[in-house]
């Protein structure tokens, strides 16, 4: 999974969070999955799962490998080290990305 995210800060809404599956370093078709996941961990370790009830979406038609989603008021409250992981499902196969971290910024 590439992708990264910069300049976050607790209380911030409104930014797209786009994760992209990978497979050797290329980004791998993932149109053929049903059920769409990211899962946010926060430092506390309470983690909050969103899927697609809640926005989360292929960035174009999935072919591109790329999911997004719009982070809603409140998600992220906490500074410090954030988890994302992507999970996709089908009715042959799931995919579990790798952890990837990101830095949350104490609001000024």
């Amino acid at each position: 999974m590439t992708d990264y995210f910069d300049d976050i800060v607790v209380d911030n809404w409104g930014w797209v969070a786009k994760v992209t599956f990978t497979e050797d370093a290329v980004a791998t078709p993932i149109d053929g999955f049903t059920t769409l996941e990211l899962i946010f961990t926060p430092p506390t370790g309470a983690s909050v799962t969103k899927d697609a009830t809640d926005g989360v979406a292929f960035y174009t038609d999935g072919t591109d490998g790329i999911l997004t989603y719009t982070v809603e008021e409140g998600l992220i409250d906490t500074a410090g080290v954030w988890t994302l992981r992507g999970r996709l499902t089908s009715a042959s196969a799931m995919f579990t990305s790798v952890d990837k971290t990101f830095d949350v910024a104490h609001a000024a």
